[in-house]
């Protein structure tokens, strides 16, 4: 065998091996990464079953009550998802509904006397009310939040 000849077969195994060790390091890697998600898995349970314990469960809605009237002997706050992939979640207090919007607002307004399913404020711009078997946001008269229904 030439010099040549020999030398070519040394770079074709120099370069196996670069090969064979890259896959041995690629797999190495997703190894590691496994241990990592894992880990972050792990991690991550307690917090979860914290939130769990911490999250009440709502009451059931009966056919003879209303949604509203549900979701406030239910507790003080009810989470409702409505169409259009929005959300409110309501918070009642003191004759009131602290309203958070899927959009970020912050809207308080106050149960319309003599009435136990509307809720506005003064100048009624602003409206909460039950439709049917949901609830639904009007603002300056247009209907915002539509058919929302607490989430269970």
């Amino acid at each position: 065998m030439s010099g040549d000849e020999k030398g070519s077969g040394n770079i074709f195994y120099a370069a196996y091996a670069l090969f064979d060790r890259s896959f041995e390091l690629l797999e190495s890697q997703r190894i590691a990464n496994l241990i990592i998600i894992i880990t972050i898995i792990i991690a991550s349970l307690p917090l979860l079953a914290i939130g769990f314990l911490v999250t009440r469960p709502f009451a059931p809605v009966s056919a003879s009550a209303g949604l509203l009237q549900a979701a406030i002997a239910s507790g003080p706050s009810a989470a409702l998802t409505c169409d259009g992939g929005k959300y409110i979640t309501a918070i009642f207090e003191n004759g009131g509904v602290q309203l958070s919007l899927s959009d970020g607002r912050q809207i308080s307004i106050a149960e319309v006397p003599g009435s136990s399913v509307q809720y506005a404020n003064p100048d009624g711009s602003f409206v909460f009310r039950e439709r049917g078997e949901a609830m639904l946001l009007e603002e300056n008269g247009s209907i915002t939040y539509s058919n929302c229904i607490e989430r269970g």
